[in-house]
C-alpha cells in the first residue's frame, strides 16, 4: 500500500501527487533538508487518505504519464529535496507555477551560461558593484564616479537600481526617502530578494525589505560622531538576511589605516535592519577592508584585508563564529587582496587580487590553489555549491579607481565550472568590468562595466514560469533540490534524454 513517512527523510511512494505527501508531513519539513520521493510507476496501489491535502489526490494510471507540480513557499524550504523515479512503462513530467525555474546543469543537452550575454536596456551607469536573488530573476546594482577619492572639492555620484525581470529592465530607485546619489560602493541580497543592505563612502548603511521600494539609514553612531569621514566598501547578508557583515577602508577621513569589520544580527520582533550592528574587537582597525562575504547561514565569514598599519600586504582573514574572532588564512608575499566570494556553506572561497592572481579555497580557508595569475580583478562571484566561479577584470593589469578609466579598455570576464580549477574567458571582451553577480546555481551571470549597460548571461534554465517543465522517460530518475526565490536546481539525473522545456 501506499506510505508516506514523516521527518528527517519524508518519502511518498506509488501515486499521491507532492502537495498532498507535503501537507501530510506538516508542509516542505521547515528547511531541514526534507526528501519527498515520488514513484512514477504505474500500477496503482490501494489509495490513502491524505491530511488535508493542498490539491486533490491524482491517482496515476498505466495510461497516463505521472506529473508533478512543484510546490511554492511555504510548502517547501531551502534545502528541500524531490526525487522522481521512473518505474513503469510511464513517462513523467515536472511542470512548474508561476516565478519557478529549474537549474538543467547535471542534465545531458543543457546550454552553459555565458557563451552568450544580452545587454540590458537603459541601464547605462558607472557601475560598481551587483548583487543577485537565488534565481536571479531579481537583481541590484551600484554605480559611483569615486571622483570625491581623486578631485578635492568634488562631488561623489551614483545610484542604486533594481530589477525584478532578471535584468531585462531596470528601475532607478532616487525617490525621496531612498538611497541619495552617492558614492556607493557594495551592494547585498537576500536569497528572495526582498532584503537589500547598501554601503558607500559617507552614507553609513541602508536596508530595504521590500526589494528597495522603502529603506532605512543607519549612521552608526555608536560608533561614528561624524559618518562623512567614513568609507564603507563592502556588505553581505546570509541568504534570509536575518545577518550581515560590513567593512571600512577607513573611518577617519583617509587619513589613516583603520579599516573595521562590523556585523549585523536582526533582533527578534524588530524589522530588518533594526537590529545590533557591533564593531568586532579583532581584527579591527589595523587594515584597509577591501570586501566581506558571508555564508548562507551567516556563520562563516571571509574578508580581504589590503593593506595594515604599517603598509605591509595582509592576503584573507576569516572567521567561524559570526565574526567575534578572525585568523589569517593566506598571506602570500605581495598579496593585494580586494575581492572575495564564499559558497553557501562556507566551504568554498575565493579571492581575487587587486593587481594580479585569483586563489581559491575548497576546505574554509585552510589551504589555498592559485587560479588565474594574471588580472586587475574587481570582484568576483560564487554559485551556493561553490563549482561555478566567477572573476571580472579591468584592464587586464590594474583595477584602477575613477572617473575616467585608461583608454585601453582589455578586460575579461573568467569563468570557472570546477570550483576554480580552470578558467574560461566568456562573454564581450575589451571591456572595463567592474561588478559581478550570479544565481545560486550558478546558470545566470551578471556583470556590469564602467560607463556601460549591465550583462546578463542564462544557460542551464527551464523556461521561467509556467512554460517550464522537464519530461523524463520510464526509465529516468531526477532529484531537484529547492534554492529559494522559486529556483530549483537538479542536483542529480539519470537514464536516457530529458526533454527540457
Amino acid at each position: 500500500m501506499t506510505t508516506t513517512q514523516c521527518g528527517a527523510s519524508a518519502r511518498l511512494l506509488a501515486s499521491l501527487v507532492l502537495a498532498a505527501a507535503l501537507a501530510a508531513c506538516g508542509g516542505g519539513g521547515g528547511g531541514g533538508g526534507t526528501t519527498v520521493s515520488a514513484d512514477a510507476g504505474g500500477n496503482q496501489p490501494a489509495p490513502v487518505t491524505p491530511v488535508a491535502p493542498v490539491n486533490p489526490v491524482t491517482p496515476v494510471t498505466p495510461a497516463a504519464p505521472f506529473v508533478l507540480k512543484l510546490p511554492v513557499e511555504p510548502d517547501i524550504k531551502i534545502n528541500d529535496t524531490i526525487t522522481v523515479r521512473g518505474a513503469s512503462t510511464n513517462g513523467w513530467s515536472i511542470v512548474q507555477n508561476a516565478g519557478q525555474t529549474i537549474g538543467t546543469r547535471a542534465l545531458p543537452g543543457s546550454v552553459e551560461p555565458g557563451l552568450a550575454f544580452t545587454a540590458a536596456a537603459k541601464s547605462t551607469h558607472n557601475w560598481w558593484f551587483a548583487a543577485s536573488s537565488a534565481s536571479g530573476q531579481k537583481l541590484a546594482a551600484v554605480g559611483n564616479n569615486f571622483q570625491a577619492l581623486h578631485a578635492p572639492n568634488a562631488t561623489a555620484s551614483g545610484t542604486v537600481w533594481t530589477s525584478a525581470d532578471g535584468g531585462v529592465n531596470w528601475a532607478e530607485l532616487n525617490a525621496l526617502g531612498q538611497p541619495p546619489s552617492n558614492a556607493w560602493a557594495s551592494i547585498a541580497s537576500s536569497a528572495d530578494g526582498t532584503k537589500l543592505a547598501v554601503v558607500g563612502i559617507a552614507a553609513g548603511i541602508w536596508t530595504s525589505a521590500d526589494s528597495g521600494a522603502t529603506w532605512t539609514s543607519n549612521d552608526l553612531p555608536q560608533y561614528f560622531p561624524d559618518i562623512s569621514k567614513t568609507e564603507f566598501v563592502s556588505v553581505s547578508m546570509s541568504a534570509d538576511g536575518s545577518r550581515m557583515v560590513a567593512a571600512t577602508l577607513y573611518t577617519d577621513g583617509g587619513t589613516g589605516v583603520d579599516g573595521r569589520i562590523f556585523t549585523y544580527e536582526q533582533t527578534p520582533g524588530m524589522p530588518f535592519g533594526q537590529g545590533t550592528w557591533t564593531q568586532q574587537a579583532s581584527p579591527t582597525s589595523i587594515h584597509m577592508w577591501r570586501g566581506v562575504a558571508m555564508s548562507a547561514d551567516g556563520s562563516t565569514l571571509v574578508a580581504a584585508a589590503y593593506q595594515d598599519s604599517q603598509a605591509a600586504n595582509e592576503g584573507v582573514y576569516v572567521s567561524t563564529d559570526h565574526g567575534a574572532t578572525w585568523t589569517n588564512k593566506l598571506s602570500p608575499a605581495a598579496t593585494t587582496a580586494y575581492r572575495v566570494a564564499i559558497s553557501a556553506d562556507g566551504k568554498t572561497m575565493i579571492m581575487a587580487e587587486r593587481f594580479g592572481k585569483i586563489y581559491t579555497s575548497s576546505d574554509a580557508g585552510v589551504s589555498w590553489t592559485l587560479g588565474a595569475s594574471s588580472g586587475g580583478f574587481n570582484a568576483v562571484a560564487s554559485s551556493a555549491d561553490g563549482k561555478t566561479l566567477m572573476a571580472v577584470q579591468a584592464n587586464g593589469f590594474a583595477a584602477v579607481e575613477g572617473p575616467n578609466p585608461p583608454a585601453d579598455r582589455n578586460g575579461k570576464l573568467l569563468v570557472s565550472s570546477d570550483g576554480g580549477a580552470n578558467w574560461i574567458s566568456r562573454g564581450p571582451t575589451g571591456e572595463w568590468w567592474r561588478g559581478a553577480a550570479m544565481s545560486a546555481d550558478g546558470n545566470r551571470l551578471v556583470a556590469a562595466r564602467d560607463a556601460g549597460p549591465i550583462y546578463v548571461s542564462t544557460g542551464n534554465r527551464t523556461t521561467y514560469g509556467t512554460a517550464g517543465s522537464i519530461t523524463g522517460a520510464p526509465a529516468n530518475d531526477i532529484t531537484l533540490r529547492y534554492l529559494g526565490d522559486g529556483l530549483f536546481d537538479a542536483t542529480s539525473a539519470t537514464g536516457p534524454t530529458f526533454t527540457i522545456n
